[in-house]
């Protein structure tokens, strides 16, 4: 390696440890300070090669190894980022430096086998400590170090000062933040500005810009749907030499935006570091032209390193590349403008696009053609005012594709690098141009050439000072023609600015709001238990560090707050002119997506608070990818489709061959690897009703509707068949495929469905040794097939691990199989649970359980109910293993005589093993004493179950309410009707029981169970009543406004896993006829204080019938203090913990 010290004047040798690595990875790293100082990344011999790093204290004449498997090392000092230890050095480095998986194969990539972990070390190698793991790229920029993370598909962040504590960054708690890609941009006002993408959609990328507070940890969103590109680049600029001003690009059609319509862009400019945001003035555009103003191509279109728009000598001084219009044309349609005021008010200097450079801290102006070919370029020095030509070729002209000068922008000297264009009599070759204006011999300047400048116009309705300082710059006057040279003019002047609003940011909890005013977004740390009526509590603000004003107003400061402040139930009601026909949650975000009966689809992204509608053509289903829940699917009568795969923040179009079926065919089929990949079922032939050749055909896609191949026709089911658990091959497609692929399918009768499985997209297919199938279905580690015997009257079923080989479900010898029906019951222990038909009306049956591999089945509880639809009185405990619910028909012998069934609710607490009455409350929600008594079979607690659910996503219990369940039921000999019904609490996993209301209730379960949610399902309601410990006391709030009507409640949702504090009640008003009223419910304001770990939470360990033994072990669970009232974390929401092994019993052996 050659090495110089004195800027390449002469050059010296020093040899390297090992060859350069083959990883694409950066080879040398420099410390700010120390000079002779280096980092060195190695690698051994590709293929099955890893990275070696050195550190030299000597410019390489001697090197020292530290470490290995590394993705990136680099010095732990910056020249801002000065808190850190002179000598410390960060790698991002693999754990597993013994993999049999090489570096270059894992690809600086991050996996649960091998994961990038962040490790902090000495420049001796020494001292390593781990900071993270699951990392994904990590920089040291400015006074802050930021590393991002992988954690659940999504990139968290991670800011520190010093290079050792680190917080997590924080966004508003009201706005949906898609952690996925970030881009950290520059800054020199003690903040971070991060644009987060909201959409990556190659052509209609865009996102929101934040801007932090002065620790880099809470960031307030400044500026929504920000240009950006999909390398990540972000129309965003600040001002060199001027700190405060930022031009930005945003996009104002972000509802529009699909393959067709394209972003339309306008700029925007702020003085105030992002506070507030203006367009662009332009002297001498039309006056008639509405909404017009200037737009400038920013770094999502101008390649190059440095700065767009300005240089830091060159104050005040910007040019650009745009147009005059209501948005932003292609940058060869535009034209050059620039600004001598700091970008206030801006002139057209030439027409069409050109490269521009600043000259003699901005004397000298050169611009140069950057459309077509040229032999000449053009000069000013009296800021744009007036241009002189310089040709510099007389023979063929060129294409020029760099204008530069130093990175100071002090020489009079430029470097032009083009090509000439190919000819008939030549070829195209590279060209190097200097130009030297310092020839010219103009004077040099002295102190009257110099006026002082105000950045901030003191006319204008911007306030004049930045960070508490006023300061002026002195600069050349327009109209002296001479030059500057290397000399510094006078330094700026500074006045020190009393304080005001501007020089404070809000307080940590605290986030701007629309007015921009700090507002309180969750609990207040500072409000006492005790509240009353009053409190002193902090302002919301605080000082920024790098506000240097002196007096003036003091915004950090107690205030005097009611006590019911931050303590508030947010609601707002939206109505829909027809009713909701299907809707779900973007899971991890605060989007849902809804479609009405009108066949109108309605996004509201801030969990149910606001609506807008999302496509202009008519939809007719809404179907969301189970493997990949930020994929959705807008379906259409026709043949073109959308979709979105950011939540609902932008969709697409994609065409399929044929239109969809409706035939009551599952549409679409995911893949559990790959989103892009999609199994259609359209239809051909179908929309004659009486049409002799309807029949379906399956297709498949690889890119997203892009393209698309036949798979099969005559089919009623296709879908990939791999999921999580049942891991067959990748690419494995099943399908129900009819033996006889003639007539209409519509009226099939005698065609028997065979089933056909195919690994290569059917350029090969098997078909199974299976004669008549009536369905098959694939859950957690199991494919069970269903077969209608020769009889016609009875099933066999078979069971497969490989979706090859099937074998005969064998069921216990006493039960008997003449007439029967199989639902399949949900299962997450490792066998299938299995509701067979006993009854020749289908009306109960039995409840088996198989042995690990799905094929022998034991009893586990009888006379099961089940309804006409096949559902079953059946529900496992969400978050706790084993325990499970079920109703029973306790009146059999009278209902096999055609009386109506009676019902029991029974629970398991070991996996179907034993089950048991409910144990009954001692008395009821008015503390009276029931009044049956005696044994359990006479007087216990029983459940309205599943077959009586108006939707089935509701549950008794939420996976995240640790030990929580709810229902509504009766004490008793058996189960009355719902509407006689009380609603009933267990916070012990259904040991216990409590009667929480009188009445039957829906309910809802939030923020990990610390809220539960109740509404009257008897009769229109104008009020819900929630609970904060878990219904050892209820609180009423109106969510309807004096004189208006009451509506009747149907729904009451949260977001999936229970952990928002914010709900949506979807309900009919009883005189508006086919209306549908949603209400949003926020009680993210309801907590006065967090909850801590240590103080507000409790061990707790489920009893598992007689014991708290659960397959070989125990596991005990923290869940909150009942009476503690506070808001639970996130972060906290992961509670398990698993404790000891037990002593085998026969519970852990099958037959």
């Amino acid at each position: 390696m050659w090495f110089t010290t004195d800027s390449g004047n002469t050059f010296d040798k020093t040899e390297l440890k090992n060859e350069p690595n083959k990883l694409n990875l950066k080879m040398l790293d420099f410390h700010p300070k120390e000079y002779d100082w280096l980092l060195y990344m190695a690698g051994t011999t590709c293929p099955g090669c890893h990275s070696i790093t050195y550190f030299s204290s000597d410019n390489g004449k001697s090197w020292k190894e530290i470490e290995t498997w590394a993705d990136k090392c680099i010095f732990g000092k910056d020249t801002e980022f000065s808190e850190t230890e002179n000598d410390a050095v960060f790698c991002s480095s693999y754990k597993d430096k013994n993999s049999k998986i090489s570096q270059d194969i894992l690809g600086g990539r991050t996996s649960e086998a091998n994961p990038l972990q962040l490790v902090k070390m000495r420049t001796d190698g020494g001292s390593k400590k781990v900071l993270f793991n699951d990392v994904v790229n990590y920089f040291v920029f400015n006074e802050f170090m930021a590393v991002a993370t992988e954690e659940r598909g999504e990139l968290l962040l991670h800011i520190s000062e010093d290079g050792s504590k680190f917080s997590n960054a924080t966004f508003p708690p009201d706005i949906n933040v898609n952690q996925q890609a970030y881009t950290i941009l520059p800054s020199t006002t003690g903040s971070i500005f991060l644009d987060v993408y909201k959409s990556l959609r190659l052509g209609s990328e865009y996102g929101s810009l934040f801007k932090s507070n002065s620790d880099g940890t809470d960031f307030n969103r400044i500026l929504d749907n920000t240009n950006r590109n999909v390398f990540g680049n972000v129309d965003f600029e600040k001002v060199q030499g001027l700190d405060g001003i930022i031009l930005a690009n945003q996009v104002v059609n972000i509802d529009e935006l699909n393959d067709y319509v394209k972003k339309r862009i306008i700029t925007k400019i702020s003085y105030d570091d992002g506070s507030h945001w203006k367009r662009l003035r332009f002297n001498g555009g039309d006056s008639s032209c509405q909404d017009c103003h200037l737009n400038l191509h920013g770094r999502t279109d101008i390649r190059g390193p440095g700065s767009i728009f300005s240089a830091p000598s060159a104050v005040g001084l910007l040019i650009g590349v745009g147009n005059f219009g209501p948005h932003l044309l292609p940058y060869n349609e535009c034209n050059t403008f620039m600004s001598r005021d700091g970008g206030r008010i801006w002139k057209e200097i030439r027409r069409g696009p050109s490269l521009y450079e600043f000259g003699d801290q901005g004397t000298i102006i050169v611009v140069v053609d950057n459309e077509a070919p040229t032999d000449h370029v053009r000069y000013s020095w009296d800021y744009g005012e007036n241009w002189e030509k310089y040709t510099f070729t007389t023979s063929t002209p060129v294409r020029v594709s760099l204008l530069t000068t130093n990175s100071k922008s002090t020489s009079m000297k430029f470097l032009l690098l083009g090509y000439t264009v190919q000819t008939s009599t030549h070829e195209a070759s590279p060209v190097v141009v200097t130009l030297d204006f310092s020839q010219l011999e103009k004077r040099k300047c002295d102190k009257d050439d110099y006026e002082l400048w105000n950045p901030m116009d003191e006319n204008s309705d911007d306030h004049t000072c930045l960070l508490g300082e006023e300061i002026k710059f002195w600069r050349r006057k327009a109209n002296a023609e001479c030059h500057i040279g290397e000399s510094i003019p006078k330094p700026p002047e500074r006045k020190t600015c009393k304080c005001t609003k501007h020089d404070f940011e809000c307080a940590h909890g605290y986030w701007r709001n629309e007015t921009g005013q700090c507002e309180l977004m969750g609990p207040d740390p500072d409000r006492p238990a005790n509240c009353k009526d009053k409190y002193l509590g902090h302002s919301g603000y605080v000082k920024m560090k790098k506000s240097k004003c002196e007096g003036g107003e003091n915004f950090d400061k107690k205030i005097e707050k009611p006590c019911d402040s931050g303590n508030i139930v947010i609601s707002k009601t939206k109505v829909f002119d027809q009713r909701i026909a299907e809707y779900f949650y973007f899971n991890e975000s605060n989007t849902i997506l809804a479609r009405s009966m009108d066949n109108i689809v309605w996004r509201s992204t801030d969990e149910g608070y606001t609506w807008t509608s999302v496509s202009k053509e008519k939809i007719y289903g809404l179907i969301q990818n189970p493997h990949f829940n930020k994929y959705a699917y807008l379906i259409t009568l026709g043949d073109r489709h959308l979709y979105t795969s950011d939540s609902g923040a932008t969709f697409n179009e994609f065409k399929v061959p044929t239109k969809p079926n409706l035939l009551q065919i599952p549409i679409l089929s995911f893949h559990l690897d790959k989103p892009e990949y999609l199994i259609y079922i359209g239809s051909i032939d179908c929309e004659d009703e009486w049409s002799q050749t309807c029949h379906t055909q399956a297709s498949y896609t690889w890119n997203n509707g892009k393209d698309w191949k036949s798979l099969d026709t005559y089919v009623r089911v296709c879908q990939w068949a791999r999921n999580k658990k049942f891991k067959v091959h990748q690419d494995l497609i099943i399908c129900e495929s009819y033996l006889n692929k003639e007539g209409s399918q519509k009226t099939f009768f005698n065609n028997p469905l065979k089933l056909v499985s195919s690994d290569n997209f059917f350029k090969n297919k098997n078909t199974a040794p299976i004669e008549n199938i009536v369905g098959f279905t694939i859950y957690e580690e199991f494919m069970i097939v269903a077969e209608l015997l020769p009889s016609g009257q009875s099933l066999r079923l078979l069971v497969s691990l490989d979706a090859k080989n099937f074998a005969e479900a064998q069921f216990p010898p006493n039960m008997l199989m003449t007439q029967n029906a199989y639902t399949v019951l949900e299962s997450a222990t490792y066998s299938i649970t299995l509701h067979v038909t006993t009854s020749a009306t289908y009306k109960y049956g039995n409840i088996l359980k198989s042995n690990g591999n799905g094929t022998f089945y034991s009893f586990s509880l009888g006379y099961a109910n089940r309804d006409d639809k096949g559902f079953v009185d059946f529900e496992k405990m969400q978050g706790i293993q084993g325990i499970a619910l079920a109703n029973i028909v306790g009146n059999v012998d009278e209902v096999n005589m055609g009386n109506n069934k009676k019902l029991k609710s029974k629970i398991t607490t070991n996996d179907g093993a034993t089950w048991k009455l409910l144990n009954r409350p001692e008395f009821d929600s008015d503390n009276n004493k029931y009044k049956c008594d005696g044994p359990l079979d006479k007087c216990s607690l029983h459940l309205h179950s599943y077959t009586e659910r108006r939707n089935p996503r509701d549950s008794f219990s939420s996976s995240s309410a640790t030990g929580l369940m709810m229902g509504v039921g009766n004490v008793g000999e058996y189960l009355t009707p719902y509407l006689e019904g009380d609603t009933f609490l267990t916070r012990d996993a259904g040991a216990t029981w409590i009667e929480v209301k009188k009445g039957a209730y829906m309910y809802e379960f939030g923020n990990q169970g610390g809220i539960i949610v109740l509404v009257d399902d008897e009769q229109a309601t104008d009020h819900i009543l929630y609970s904060l410990n878990e219904g050892l006391s209820w609180q009423e709030y109106k969510f309807i406004k004096v004189g208006e009507q009451p509506i009747r409640v149907f729904d009451i949702d949260t977001m999936p896993g229970g952990l928002s504090s914010k709900f949506i009640l979807r309900g009919l008003n009883p005189s508006r006829g086919g209306e549908e009223v949603v209400v949003h419910l926020d009680f993210s304001h309801i907590f006065t204080r967090t909850c801590n770990l240590e103080k507000d939470f409790e061990k707790w360990t489920p009893k598992h019938q007689d014991n708290e033994c659960l397959f070989g072990h125990k596991i005990s669970y923290l869940r909150k203090i009942r009476e503690n009232e506070c808001y639970i974390e996130d972060k906290l929401r992961y509670k398990k913990e698993r404790g000891e092994n037990c002593d085998c019993t026969d519970h852990d052996f099958e037959w």
